[in-house]
């Protein structure tokens, strides 16, 4: 019965012209960087403070014939001033995301009441926190399934960490740590 159910859904994708790639994987790779930042004075009109993001590009060597596609990413980002203290009303974000190597910028959605802001659709993940006088270090943990947008046209990805909106002046270390759960597909194009 099992066997029939597979033929028939073997003939029912085959006759909607649909195509699956074969697959080789998952695998598994746990990468971590570190990245001191103050930034530099944000100029942009609704921003202010030092800002400043800091990509880290890595490559996953695909065998011939494979593109990579990331399923997951788990890990986190630490962060808190090198040296120094957050005092009074002193603040800075922190950040990470993993992006693929498309552009920047989405195809399909916008911000309707600010032209000038940018949605991503290259952002697979995107997490934020923020330091301050009583919040003085940040811990980030995230475990996301980013199957959908994680196909890589060339096998390169970007981890990139920033710091935003720093009142403080103060250089932040930044370190992100996480796994990639990936696997190999069989390149069709």
């Amino acid at each position: 019965m099992k066997r029939l159910h597979f033929l028939m859904l073997c003939l029912l994708l085959s006759a909607c012209g649909q195509k699956h790639p074969r697959t080789t994987g998952p695998f598994q790779t746990t990468l971590n960087h570190s990245i001191d930042v103050t930034g530099k004075p944000d100029k942009r009109p609704t921003s202010w403070g030092l800002s400043q993001a800091v990509p880290i590009r890595l490559k996953v060597t695909a065998p011939t014939g494979c593109r990579v596609r990331i399923l997951r990413v788990a890990g986190d980002l630490v962060a808190w001033p090198k040296a120094g203290t957050m005092t009074g009303a002193q603040y800075a974000e922190v950040g990470w995301g993993l992006n693929t190597s498309l552009n920047d910028g989405s195809k399909y959605v916008s911000y309707l009441d600010d032209p000038s802001a940018v949605a991503f659709d290259n952002s697979c993940a995107w997490v934020q926190d923020s330091l301050t006088a009583t919040h003085g270090s940040s811990r980030i943990s995230f475990d996301r399934d980013v199957s959908a947008c994680g196909l890589l046209k060339d096998g390169t990805f970007i981890s990139q960490a920033f710091v935003a909106l720093n009142t403080s002046g103060l250089v932040i270390h930044l370190e992100p740590t996480f796994t990639i759960t990936y696997q190999f597909e069989e390149d069709s194009r």
